[in-house]
């Protein structure tokens, strides 16, 4: 019986210790400042797909609500461009036409799903060298848990909307990145971080996150944060 009783005292504080950490992670995840992650960035550019799978996607599992992400899909301007020629866009990307038909998804998804917890996995599946339609089909039919039209979004990517929210994404990138000649091109709180393409969770946890959130630990760092 004494056993019996010790087993069941040892199962309530493990669960116990469980549930705090839960709440103390869940917390690190909502509490302390905001981080503004602008990337710019091209479909099939593979450092950019590297960065969008390996960098920007975990960082934002980790750290969820206290990263604002804009991710602009257009590429470098010297080989990606949109002109205007009276009756719509027509757009040139630097690894040919279905880049830019991918690049345009992208703008369409970001459009019709703002919220960067909405879209993020789908825009990070769509880069790579996958064709246009195997990427719809993986990305967007059975892609995550969001639900979206995939035919209403087709129709966006390849018709005359798709490449006007592409030229508006190049228009940002002027503006925001003038001279910018690689891609990703990532700016944090409003300034270039070229650290963040390889290590952008140790800068997080280094130099933005404050205070310093307990997942930051596991990578030699010590939280800040009141538990």
């Amino acid at each position: 019986m004494l056993i019996n009783r010790t087993i069941v005292s040892l199962l309530i504080v493990g669960v116990t210790v469980a549930g705090v950490s839960n709440r103390v992670s869940d917390r690190s995840r909502h509490s302390g400042n905001k981080v503004d992650i602008e990337v710019f960035g091209e479909t099939k550019c593979i450092h950019s797909t590297i960065f969008m799978r390996n960098q920007l996607l975990p960082a934002y599992k980790l750290f969820g609500p206290r990263l604002r992400i804009r991710y602009h899909p257009f590429g470098v301007p010297s080989s990606t461009k949109c002109k205007w020629t009276g009756d719509g866009y027509e757009c040139t990307c630097q690894h040919g036409p279905t880049e830019c038909d991918k690049n345009a998804l992208q703008a369409c998804l970001i459009e019709k799903l703002p919220d960067a917890e909405k879209h993020i996995e789908m825009v990070s599946c769509i880069q790579g060298n996958a064709e246009f339609n195997s990427t719809v089909r993986k990305c967007i039919d059975r892609g995550t848990s969001t639900r979206i039209d995939s035919k209403s979004l087709v129709r966006c990517a390849m018709g005359d909307t798709g490449r006007t929210l592409l030229a508006r994404h190049g228009q940002v990138q002027n503006r925001k990145a003038p001279g910018m000649s690689w891609v990703p091109w990532i700016i944090i709180n409003g300034v270039r971080d070229q650290e963040a393409e390889r290590h952008l969770v140790r800068v997080l946890c280094s130099r933005y996150l404050k205070p310093v959130p307990s997942q930051c630990a596991m990578y030699g760092f010590e939280p800040t944060e009141e538990i």
